[in-house]
């Protein structure tokens, strides 16, 4: 789950998992963090990475999926590692990502209003479409993982079915 952080603060997504780890994210060209929440320790940083505000979701129990907005790119990160497991290349930026419950896709809105989403087992992009009039500013599966809620720069929230993306 993501959750924004107030602005003045200077990070821009936070990510809770495992009871005891905190990822956190910048939007400046900053590293991805995770922190021991227990001693306030930094355990990793993944490099060469920055997310913006939503840019950054757990995928399944072992991987996150940022997005770089000045790379036009989303990269896949093992838990465990510190650089890049997969990239994905798109033509326009990301600005956020958001993974299905069970972790079998995940999606992306752009900064022009489209939406994105993947099949993760075979890492094929199944479906793109003009989502929003302006950027998509927040996303999130529904609890059952069948419903891709979007929202919009442009003041519109919408609920998509995942079957009728994949028809």
């Amino acid at each position: 789950r993501i959750l924004p952080l107030p602005s003045q603060s200077g990070m821009a997504a936070i990510s809770h998992f495992l009871d005891e780890v905190v990822l956190t994210g910048s939007s400046a060209e900053g590293p991805i963090q995770a922190w021991d929440v227990r001693t306030g320790m930094q355990l990793k940083a993944y490099k060469t990475t920055a997310c913006g505000r939503g840019g950054l979701c757990q995928l399944g129990e072992d991987y996150l999926v940022s997005a770089q907005v000045s790379k036009n790119a989303l990269d896949v990160w093992g838990l465990d590692k510190e650089s890049a497991l997969h990239k994905f290349f798109v033509g326009e930026p990301m600005g956020t990502v958001a993974a299905s419950p069970d972790g079998h896709f995940f999606a992306a809105g752009s900064l022009t209003g489209a939406a994105y989403v993947w099949e993760v087992p075979t890492g094929r992009m199944v479906r793109t479409w003009p989502a929003h009039f302006k950027a998509v500013s927040a996303m999130c599966f529904a609890a059952q993982g069948s419903v891709l809620v979007t929202a919009g720069e442009d003041t519109v929230v919408s609920a998509w079915s995942l079957a009728s993306l994949l028809d």
